[in-house]
C-alpha cells in the first residue's frame, strides 16, 4: 500500500513539475525578451535589442525584411552605433541598419557579414573597428545577453531555443516591470532605435559645459589597467576575411578606424597598436579617425571608449565631402603613424538676463534705463562685444569664429519697453540683443482671458522693425502663465501638472509649439531656433521635445558661465544666464578666453 502511494506521489510530483515547466516554456516564448520567437505579443523590440543585439536584431531583421529590403548594414561592436544613420542616408540616399553589438569580438562581426551575404541582396557595408578588437577573438560567451543568432553561428537550433525557452522566468518579469515603466524617453532597459542605431535622444541634448564638470557630472569613469592586444593576428585575419567575402559577393566596404578617449586610448602600448594597424593597413585601405585632437577632449565621448554623434557626422563629412582636418585616409601598405596637435575648440562667455525695464527700478526683475546703459558701458570698456544666439551656432558648426571677449544679452517675455528704452540704448553702443517673447502676449496690454491690466507687450509689428539689432527667439506661446484663466489648463512653466499624464503633456507642448511659430512667422522668414524656458524649469524630456521641434539652442534660468566647444552641437543645450539686476556687481562678468 505504502508503495502504492509512494509511486502515485512520484507520478504527481513529476506531473507538477511537467507542468510547471511547461508553464515557463509558455511564459519565456511569450514575454519573450530577447526577440528569439519573434516577440508577438509585446513587439517591443528596442527592449529585446537591449538585451542582447546579436539575436535579436536578426530575428527582427527576418521579420521586416521584406518590407523594409534592407540592402546596406553597418556592422562591428558598440562604437559602430554613433555612425548616425540619418546622416549617413542624406550622403548616400540609402537606409542602413545597424547590426552592431556589445563587445568588440571581430569573429562575431566575420559570421554576421557572412549571414548578411548569403541571405541578402547587399550592397554596401560601414564596418568600424577600433584598438580592442585586437585584444579578444571569439570568446564564445554564453551569457543568454550575448549569445549569435544560430542562424548567424551555425549552433543547433534546438539547444539555441532550448536556452530561451527554459531560461529564468526573471527576464519575462523584468520585462513586464519594465513595459509599466516605460516613456517616451530611453530608460536603460531600452536604448536602442528600431534601425538597430542606439537611441541617444537624451545624451545628445545633456548639459556640456567644462571638460572639468562634464567628467565631474556624468561620473566619467576610467580604469588604469593595462590591456594587451593579444589577438592581433587574428583580428586582422578576420578583417581580411570580411574584405574578401564583400569582394566576391561585389558588395562595397568601407573599413573606418574609430576613435577613444586618450584616457581610454592611454591602456595600450603604443608599439602594439602600431603593428596591429600596420598589419590592417597590409590587407586593406581604411579610414583613419585616430590621432586627432578630439580624442584629447573626452566631452566628444559618451564614455572613455565610444564617440558622441558629433564625431560620427564629423567622421561621414570627412569620407563623403572630404569636409575637414579630421580623419585620414589609409591606403593599402601604407600605414603611418601621425600625431595631430591639441587645438582650442572651446570658447567661455556669459548670457546677460533682463526683463523689464522701468522709469524706476522695481526688485530683481526690472531695471531702470540708466543702469542698462551704465550695463553697456561696462562692455564697452573692457570691450565685451555682444552677440547673437546664431553666431553661437555658426562657431559650433565651424563656420565661423566668435569675437575675442564677447557675451549675450537676453530680454524675456516680450515687453515693449525692449523696443522702447532698450533698443536705442544698444544702437548707441553698437550692440545687439536677443528677446524671447511669450507668443500669445505679444501686442497686448490686457492679459488675455481675464482683461487685467499688464505691463504692454510689443506686437508682431514692432518686431519686424527692429531686426537690425534684435534677434527673436520663444519663451513659448503660452507655457508661462501668470493667472488662472477658465477653460485654459494653468501651465506657468514647462513642468507637468501634478498627475499629468505623460503623453497629454506632449501633446499640448507640441500644440503650443505649433501656435507659437504661427506667431513667429508673421515678424522672422526662418523658424526659431532658441528657447529659453519659463521660469528655468525644465527636464530631459523638454529638451528632447525642442529638439524635435528645431530648436538648437536652449537657456535656463541657472547661474553660471557657459562654454561652448566647436563641432559639439550638445553644447548649446541647456546654457546658463546671469540675471544684471541694479545691485549686480559687474565686474565678475569678465571672462578671459
Amino acid at each position: 500500500m505504502e508503495n502504492k502511494r509512494s509511486r502515485q506521489f512520484n507520478k504527481l510530483f513529476i506531473i507538477i513539475g511537467l507542468i510547471i515547466m511547461a508553464l515557463i516554456v509558455v511564459f519565456n516564448i511569450l514575454t519573450d525578451s530577447f526577440n528569439v520567437f519573434n516577440d508577438n505579443l509585446f513587439k517591443w523590440y528596442s527592449y529585446d535589442f537591449t538585451q542582447n543585439p546579436r539575436t535579436a536584431k536578426i530575428t527582427y531583421l527576418k521579420k521586416i525584411q521584406k518590407e523594409k529590403n534592407y540592402k546596406n548594414f553597418i556592422i562591428g561592436a558598440s562604437g559602430s552605433s554613433s555612425i548616425p544613420t540619418k546622416k549617413l542616408k542624406e550622403y548616400t540616399g540609402k537606409d542602413y541598419f545597424n547590426c552592431f553589438y556589445y563587445g568588440a569580438d571581430l569573429y562575431d562581426t566575420v559570421k554576421t557579414v557572412k549571414f548578411l551575404v548569403e541571405n541578402y541582396d547587399v550592397e554596401s557595408i560601414i564596418m568600424p573597428f577600433s584598438i580592442p578588437s585586437a585584444s579578444k577573438y571569439h570568446e564564445n560567451n554564453r551569457n543568454l545577453n550575448y549569445l549569435l543568432h544560430p542562424s548567424v553561428s551555425g549552433e543547433n537550433k534546438i539547444n539555441f531555443y532550448k536556452n530561451y525557452a527554459f531560461a529564468n522566468p526573471k527576464y519575462g518579469m523584468d520585462k513586464i516591470k519594465a513595459e509599466k515603466n516605460n516613456t517616451y524617453l530611453p530608460d536603460n532597459f531600452d536604448v536602442f532605435n528600431l534601425d538597430g542605431s542606439y537611441d541617444k535622444r537624451v545624451r545628445d541634448t545633456e548639459y556640456i559645459g567644462s571638460k572639468e564638470d562634464y567628467i565631474k557630472n556624468l561620473d566619467f569613469k576610467v580604469y588604469n589597467e593595462k590591456i594587451k592586444l593579444k589577438n592581433i593576428d587574428e583580428a586582422v585575419a578576420a578583417i581580411k576575411s570580411i574584405k574578401e567575402m564583400c569582394q566576391e559577393n561585389n558588395v562595397d566596404v568601407k573599413f573606418i578606424l574609430t576613435p577613444m578617449s586618450k584616457m581610454q586610448n592611454d591602456r595600450y602600448d603604443e608599439k602594439e597598436v602600431e603593428e596591429y594597424l600596420k598589419k590592417v593597413s597590409d590587407v586593406t585601405e581604411y579610414w583613419d579617425f585616430t590621432d586627432s585632437t578630439f580624442e584629447n577632449d573626452p566631452r566628444f565621448f559618451y564614455d572613455p571608449s565610444h564617440f558622441r554623434n558629433a564625431l560620427g557626422n564629423l567622421i561621414l563629412d570627412k569620407i563623403y565631402k572630404g569636409q575637414g582636418e579630421f580623419g585620414r585616409f589609409v591606403k593599402k601598405g601604407d600605414y603611418k603613424k601621425i600625431n595631430s596637435p591639441t587645438k582650442n575648440l572651446e570658447r567661455d562667455f556669459y548670457i546677460y538676463a533682463f526683463h523689464h525695464l522701468k522709469d524706476q527700478a522695481e526688485g530683481l526683475y526690472t531695471i531702470d534705463g540708466k543702469r542698462f546703459e551704465e550695463f553697456l558701458k561696462f562692455l564697452k570698456d573692457n570691450n565685451i562685444e555682444t552677440v547673437k544666439f546664431s553666431d553661437l551656432i555658426s562657431y559650433v558648426k565651424g563656420e565661423k569664429d566668435l569675437p575675442e571677449k564677447f557675451g549675450i544679452i537676453t530680454f524675456d517675455d516680450g515687453y515693449s519697453s525692449n523696443i522702447d528704452i532698450a533698443y536705442p540704448l544698444l544702437k548707441k553702443y553698437g550692440q545687439v540683443a536677443t528677446i524671447f517673447p511669450i507668443g500669445n502676449l505679444m501686442g497686448r496690454e490686457k492679459y488675455p482671458g481675464n482683461n487685467k491690466d499688464m505691463n504692454k507687450h510689443f506686437s508682431t509689428e514692432e518686431a519686424k522693425k527692429v531686426e537690425d539689432v534684435f534677434e527673436f527667439g520663444s519663451h513659448s506661446y503660452f507655457f508661462h502663465q501668470s493667472y488662472k484663466i477658465k477653460g485654459i489648463k494653468y501651465r506657468e512653466n514647462l513642468g507637468m501638472i501634478e498627475g499629468e499624464k505623460e503623453k497629454d503633456f506632449i501633446k499640448d507642448f507640441r500644440e503650443d509649439s505649433k501656435k507659437f511659430k504661427e506667431v513667429y512667422r508673421k515678424f522672422n522668414n526662418h523658424e526659431p531656433y532658441v528657447f529659453a524656458y519659463p521660469q528655468g524649469i525644465y527636464n530631459n524630456l523638454t529638451e528632447v521635445l525642442l529638439t524635435e521641434e528645431g530648436y538648437k539652442v536652449t537657456v535656463t534660468s541657472e547661474e553660471g558661465k557657459n562654454t561652448i566647444v566647436k563641432y559639439l552641437p550638445e553644447s548649446l543645450r541647456r546654457l546658463r544666464r546671469v540675471n544684471i539686476s541694479e545691485d549686480r556687481d559687474l565686474k565678475e562678468l569678465i571672462v578671459k578666453n
